[in-house]
């Protein structure tokens, strides 16, 4: 019979198998053995059978052997499955016993740091580093719970005990090279996560993050060997292949796209958390896979919800309707170009308007939207719980998240419910897929009845097409020659960002291009290693590269004149032009797009119908193509839809943003109203 220390031998070789046979064995002759059955219940533990240590742990819990580290690791065992309330239950009963027990503190300061109750688990930390200062786990794990409540400097200063007291602490260099991230200190970050990779070659985490710096820093081939690595060691880590696609797609790298969207499809229908919802609305245009997408990777921000006794709203109703709106992007941006006469034009006679910018970054367009609201807030260093108490005290009735799932977002705040009334609007071209979401703001183009189920929200419909659309101004100044335009040239353009860009799409361009002679394609890059790509496709399709026209970017009044010299706008499919159709289309430009099912690929679609001009869109690649070789080489054809376009440009009120605020803020009244009375959220048709 083996003695237990060639049992703990054994453990300590990771030979836990073994060893767990060798128990298990001698407990047929001894089955209260209780050494033993403490010594399997650390193995099932470290196998992360949490089930079946418990069981155990159950029939000795009566034994008059029980002490501290008994209870610690029962509670380790409901830690694991991530029963916290359990877990808490006997880390209390192992600390009564053992009242310098500061594993214990540290444990329990997990188990209330899970639950979000931060006062505790900071408390719970500092009293085990109190009892041993060097214990660089619980200075690690305080940085973790200070980190969740954005409060870096102080995350900072624990992470840098950690490493003071560990200087081998690989998590501690993850966990502090992701705050310098998230704080743009790239340099620091980049120094973090190379020492991890030190500690640990193989490390994944410390590869994705890399890759992470490296896009920050526009190295996008660096990030994407970087990736590469992390996918050969772990395939299906969180947002890795989403990491991926997009950085292939913003250079226009499109080797094994098909396959990697294969990939990425079967991964969230088994619900793998491989890709974001940002991310996937480029390559997809499922609805069934988004919405399992959202279903999966969104689970954790669904259960977020801010502790209703710590929140109050007045009960006082507000004499105005107290509107806030949430963004990024209060500056030169495509959405501020859209939206900014809604501000201008909002009725401050029934409504009060707030702006809390999620930036920092101030410019001209800035400046002059601060101009529109009653009080406009930077909250970008402001912690999510301080966000929501500054709308619990300005007693705000409707919230309009003007980001949804874009990039730098702050959902977070919206999952503590800091507003009766929350609006999904504009900057994400879909559904957030979560609770407390209240409306999206749609038309019956965007979202046919047959589709209304595949959104979380109530449907606000308005009118005409969803979007708002301020008032431009352009500079005419320029000629054909000065863009580098051929003077006799079919003019084609697709202005889009490259990462909109597919090689499906590229091709259909590619086949439009060899039909219709004299033409070219313009394009808008100061990306060389996405130009280069794009030119050696069409050196394989066939095409001059000459054929191709890339021009830089100019000021939004300058780049205007370029759709005066295109003579057809094509469009991306599954992510269609949104402002660039706008802005195609009211300077009397044709646009040919290919409506989808999602909400980002029907945009177009909508702005299409709503000014009558249904005959320019299409439902399949081939449709697009043959519309588009069509028009390129009948030029009666031609001329008979851009006056028909102009004609009804004339008629159609798209482009007055008086009467899409007007209907705006009939909706926002109707909901308030009926949210007052009856306390009801339904869909709304204006």
């Amino acid at each position: 019979m083996e003695s237990i220390s060639e049992i703990i031998e054994l453990i300590n070789l990771n030979f836990l198998e073994k060893a767990k046979k060798k128990i298990l064995l001698q407990l047929k002759k001894n089955n209260d053995n209780f050494n033993l059955i403490n010594i399997l219940c650390v193995i099932l533990l470290k196998q992360k059978k949490y089930y079946e240590a418990i069981n155990y742990y159950k029939k000795i819990i009566n034994s008059k052997f029980i002490n501290h580290s008994f209870f610690n690791n029962l509670a380790s065992a409901y830690l694991g499955l991530e029963d916290y309330n359990n877990a808490i239950v006997y880390l209390t009963k192992a600390i009564k016993i053992k009242i310098d027990y500061y594993q214990a503190y540290n444990n329990l300061g997990i188990a209330y740091s899970r639950l979000d109750n931060f006062k505790k688990a900071i408390e719970s930390y500092e009293q085990s580093i109190k009892i041993k200062n060097d214990y660089s786990d619980a200075h690690n794990n305080l940085g973790l719970t200070y980190q969740k409540i954005e409060n870096f400097e102080k995350s900072i200063n624990c992470y840098n005990n950690a490493i003071k007291f560990d200087e081998k602490f690989l998590d501690a260099y993850l966990n502090r090279g992701t705050v310098f991230l998230i704080i743009d200190k790239y340099k620091h970050a980049f120094s973090d996560f190379k020492k991890a990779l030190i500690l640990k070659p193989d490390c994944k985490e410390a590869l994705i993050k890399i890759g992470d710096v490296l896009i920050k820093d526009k190295k996008i081939l660096e990030a994407l060997v970087n990736y590469k690595k992390a996918y050969d060691i772990d395939p299906d880590s969180i947002g890795l292949l989403g990491k991926i696609i997009h950085a292939k797609l913003t250079i226009c790298e499109w080797s094994n796209y098909n396959k990697l969207r294969d990939e990425i499809n079967k991964k969230i229908s088994s619900k793998k958390d491989v890709i974001s919802p940002s991310q996937n609305i480029y390559i997809n245009d499922d609805l069934r896979i988004q919405q399992q997408l959202l279903a999966t990777n969104l689970e954790k921000l669904n259960k977020k919800k801010y502790p209703s006794a710590e929140i109050k709203f007045s009960l006082k109703k507000n004499k105005k309707i107290k509107i806030a709106y949430f963004s990024t992007d209060f500056k030169t941006h495509a959405v501020s170009y859209l939206i900014k006469d809604l501000f201008k034009l909002h009725n401050k006679e029934e409504f009060e308007i707030y702006g809390f910018y999620i930036e920092d970054f101030i410019d001209d367009v800035n400046k002059e939207l601060t101009k529109y609201f009653d009080q406009f807030f930077f909250v970008k260093n402001l912690t999510s719980l301080e966000i929501v108490n500054k709308c619990k005290d300005l007693n705000l009735d409707i919230i309009i998240d003007l980001n949804g799932h874009t990039d730098n977002h702050r959902i977070e705040v919206f999952s503590y419910k800091p507003a009766p009334l929350i609006i999904n609007y504009l900057g994400y071209p879909g559904t957030s897929g979560l609770w407390y979401y209240d409306y999206i703001i749609a038309d019956k183009n965007l979202i046919p009845e047959n589709f209304i189920n595949f959104y979380s929200e109530k449907i606000i419909f308005m009118p005409n097409c969803y979007q708002i659309n301020s008032y431009i101004k352009i500079e005419n100044k320029f000629s054909k020659k000065d863009f580098g335009i051929p003077e006799n040239s079919f003019v084609f353009s697709c202005f889009n960002n490259l990462n909109k860009f597919t090689p499906n799409i590229f091709k259909i361009w590619m086949d439009i291009l060899k039909e219709v002679k004299n033409s070219i394609i313009w394009f808008i890059s100061e990306d060389n290693l996405a130009k280069k790509n794009l030119q050696t496709l069409a050196n394989l399709n066939n095409i001059n590269v000459e054929r191709l026209v890339f021009s830089s970017s100019l000021p939004k009044s300058k780049h205007l004149n370029r759709y005066l010299y295109t003579n057809l706008f094509l469009d991306n499919f599954p992510y269609n032009a949104h402002t660039t159709a706008s802005d195609c289309l009211r300077l009397g430009t044709p646009l040919i797009t290919l409506s989808g099912n999602m909400f980002q690929s029907r945009v177009s679609a909508s702005l299409l119908k709503t000014l009558q001009m249904d005959e320019l869109i299409t439902y399949t690649e081939e449709e697009y193509k043959n519309l588009a070789i069509e028009i390129g080489n009948n030029n009666k054809k031609y001329i008979q839809i851009k006056n028909k376009l102009r004609k009804n440009l004339l008629e159609s009120n798209l482009f007055n943003p008086k009467i899409y605020t007007m209907n705006f803020e009939k909706a926002l009244k109707l909901i308030y109203e009926k949210y007052e009375s009856k306390n009801t959220i339904d869909h709304i048709i204006i």
